[in-house]
């Protein structure tokens, strides 16, 4: 009996996926999770990342293709399309067979039991996935650990007092599908609301635009470093280490300050993560986060 999940996205939204195969292992007694990356056969903007971290061995990752459940789910994504009413019906329908298909953020219903269970959607709710928080801190673990000098880096950010982790996301794909992406403004009153609170050593810079920081000179007066050359894996596990967060509208930053095991950590997230919804009344809200709108940098 197995989970068989399909990847997509980037590396933020393969953590959602399998997390929610995860849950599935944990709650229905299955024996393993094949991860199905066809998807990435093709080239794709984001490529397969998830295999950086030392997954179980109860964690299969296949690319070959299983063609009736593209079928399925590319039925279920033109729907979503046209409306998620029908949507809806046909994911109702589908499921008496075993397909589980998340439309974005929304919580799963409660489904029967199947000898086996194929997933596929976004699964970008945290309440479905809060009871195996532990055991995924615990497993992902990026390969490179093995790796003297990424290991130091870890260790560092690791025992270091006060952090920060400033995920900065503002690329042409982002822009492309009328994201509200953050601004400039918004990051600096995050840091200086953390540091109001706290006493800051360090601030760590995870981004797709480091060019444009540094030609702009943001952040001037803190003692940051920016975190280039890392693998998604790599750069995830190493900003989730961090104490605070800065974390903009990307999948990838909200997971680095959901696996963060700060006691006292301090969040700040963008009013909207979505174009459409506030993130606050949303299925990524994580209690304790302060909310800034994503253009203005005021509080909401």
């Amino acid at each position: 009996m197995e989970v068989i999940v399909k990847i997509r996205g980037g590396l933020g939204n393969q953590l959602f996926q399998y997390a929610y195969a995860r849950k599935m292992l944990k709650s229905e007694n299955y024996e393993g999770i094949i991860i199905d990356s066809s998807y990435f056969n093709k080239k794709h903007i984001r490529n397969i990342a998830i295999d950086g971290f030392k997954l179980p061995p109860s964690v299969k990752i296949s690319n070959s293709k299983r063609s009736f459940f593209d079928f399925i789910y590319l039925i279920f994504r033109v729907l979503v399309l046209k409306t998620e009413g029908l949507a809806k019906l046909f994911r109702s329908i589908v499921s008496r067979y075993g397909y589980i298909l998340s439309i974005r953020d929304e919580s799963i219903e409660k489904h029967d039991y199947f000898q086996n269970f194929k997933l596929a959607g976004y699964f970008q709710n945290v309440n479905d996935i809060e009871e195996v928080r532990d055991s995924l801190i615990k497993e992902l673990i990026p390969l490179s650990i093995n790796n003297d000098s990424y290991s130091q880096k870890a260790k560092i950010i690791e025992t270091e007092h006060e952090t920060i982790a400033v995920s900065i996301r503002i690329g042409e794909d982002y822009k492309k599908f009328g994201w509200k992406v953050c601004t400039r403004v918004f990051y600096e009153n995050g840091l200086k609301i953390i540091s109001e609170k706290k006493h800051i050593n360090k601030i760590y810079i995870f981004s797709d635009c480091i060019d444009l920081i540094v030609k702009e000179k943001w952040f001037e007066g803190y003692n940051i470093e920016f975190m280039s050359g890392y693998s998604p894996a790599d750069g995830l596990y190493l900003m989730s280490l961090c104490k605070n967060f800065v974390i903009t509208n990307s999948t990838f930053a909200w997971w680095g300050a959901y696996l963060s095991n700060a006691p006292k950590k301090i969040i700040i997230a963008p009013e909207y993560f979505f174009s459409d919804k506030v993130m606050a009344a949303g299925g990524l809200h994580i209690n304790g986060n302060i909310y800034l709108n994503n253009f203005t940098g005021e509080k909401c």
